[in-house]
């Protein structure tokens, strides 16, 4: 039987009570938070930016379990995002398994991780990220939360064009610093580093073009964030977040055309979108690598060169680029080397990258210590093992097909498609993003707690449409 999620609780939009402005301040300021901005102004950033300690911050970790407390109370003392959640658990169960049985994984891999405490404490913040997406889904309607997410965005805009111009000792990444060295004079505004900045900016001109096609928000103010965003982007020089952006965008188009054409249009277009993003995606990475470094100009540096290492410095005037520590591929292959150590269980939840770890091995090899496997889904395999990794996948692609599925029923009702298309786009942008760093299914990442968001949205979304579909029974 199809539950009426309308007529069961108010919950849900759009009977949900109206958002104050006061209710979109303080949300504002709780993800500013769990988003990281402004962690180089902690007094011990050097914790959270080392990816060795894994105690971290002990400020960044009072933080975010305030911003926990706060949305798991809010979670349970309102009634309509409480009675939404239980209706969610109790009609989309299945939807819901592989989140909580990664959540569970999590917590058990305290059993064979050499960091018990490490492992269940960031359990535990996964936990917490899993309960903030929920609530701002079951809280704000899918228009209130592109709007929530747009005037985020403008705030991490104007900050970080405040911070480079005010004090680019904070603002701009200099060659001084442990990790910032290889891109000395990029933009990284209110983050620690560039490719977070750039990875925002990114979800920014999805998510703006996406209210632009809404209409739900003054055309002047979403017009201007795009600009903004767009600016603050580029000197970022992040190629994950600039193919993220054009992968977002390439996405938003076809599932906004899609909607907009006839049913025998409609039919080539799922063969269409996935050839143009491909295209322009492949197009978009060679020129930027073109720009950065010029292959044929490069010598070996004897000093840094191991038996058996690959370890290649590209010079160009104004430009330095070391291939052999920041190459991903090279840095996948060993990850997936250690993969296969711990094919099942993994290292333990967020406990691979640790001094005196299996980490060690890839530092070695790469001489560089970078925090994370620069994949998402290579680092929930080295946490959580294959097993881990086929969930998380899984869930994903799932999600993805509920999305599609909206947007493909043309008699769905206006309102749930045209919500349906910009999450679209924000889903293909932060998949693409996970693709070059690590953001999905992580403890205290904000990017992890809007796929949550997404997937609530996606849930109840294709409710309304099977609903709408399906004739009522008596």
């Amino acid at each position: 039987m199809m539950v009426n999620f309308q007529q069961t609780t108010p919950g849900f939009w759009p009977d949900r009570p109206a958002v104050s402005t006061m209710t979109y301040v303080v949300d504002i300021l709780m993800l500013l938070a769990l988003g990281g901005v402004m962690i180089s102004l902690l007094p011990d950033n050097s914790a959270a930016a080392d990816p060795g300690q894994q105690q971290g911050s002990r400020i960044l970790q009072a933080i975010n379990g305030v911003i926990y407390a706060f949305y798991g109370l809010r979670l349970l003392l309102t009634s309509t995002a409480r009675n939404g959640l239980m209706l969610l658990a109790r009609t989309d169960a299945l939807f819901w398994a592989p989140v909580v049985a990664l959540l569970c994984l999590a917590c058990l891999s305290l059993l064979w991780s050499d960091e018990p405490f490490v492992a269940f404490r960031r359990a535990i913040g996964f936990a917490g990220v899993i309960v903030v997406g929920c609530y701002l889904a079951l809280r704000y309607s899918p228009r209130e939360f592109l709007t929530l997410l747009l005037y985020l965005c403008a705030v991490i805009i104007v900050t970080s064009l405040a911070m480079v111009a005010l004090y680019p000792e904070k603002g701009v990444m200099h060659a001084a610093e442990e990790f910032a060295g290889l891109h000395e004079g990029r933009w990284r505004g209110v983050f620690l580093h560039k490719n977070r900045l750039g990875g925002m900016m990114a979800m920014a001109v999805v998510i703006a073009a996406g209210c632009l096609a809404l209409r739900s928000t003054r055309v002047g103010f979403v017009a201007t964030v795009l600009l903004c965003a767009i600016t603050v982007l580029l000197p970022a020089e992040s190629t994950t977040a600039l193919l993220a952006c054009a992968a977002g965008l390439l996405s938003l188009a076809t599932a906004r055309l899609y909607r907009q054409t006839s049913v025998n249009a409609r039919t080539a277009l799922p063969a269409l979108g996935p050839l143009l993003l491909l295209t322009v995606s492949l197009a978009a990475y060679q020129a930027v690598e073109n720009a950065n470094y010029v292959k044929p100009k490069y010598r070996l540096d004897p000093a840094t060169l191991a038996p058996g290492e690959e370890h290649v410095t590209l010079h160009r005037p104004g430009f330095s680029r070391d291939v052999g520590a920041t190459g991903r591929f090279k840095t996948w292959r060993r990850c997936w080397e250690q993969i296969q150590d711990k094919p099942l269980t993994g290292y333990g939840y967020g406990t691979f990258w640790r001094d005196g770890g299996p980490a060690e091995v890839i530092w070695a090899k790469t001489r560089f210590r970078m925090p994370h496997a620069h994949n998402g889904w290579l680092d929930l395999a080295l946490s959580l093992g294959i097993p881990g990794l086929l969930l998380g996948a899984g869930w994903m692609l799932w999600l993805g097909v509920r999305l599609m599925y909206v947007i493909w029923r043309k008699n769905s009702d206006s309102g749930s498609a045209a919500c349906a298309v910009p999450l679209w786009g924000l889903f293909v942008c932060i998949n693409v993003i996970n693709l070059g760093e690590s953001v999905l299914f992580q403890q205290h990442d904000l990017l992890s707690a809007l796929i949550i968001s997404i997937a609530v949205y996606a849930s109840t979304l294709a409710h309304k449409v099977a609903q709408r579909t399906t004739p009522a029974r008596r």
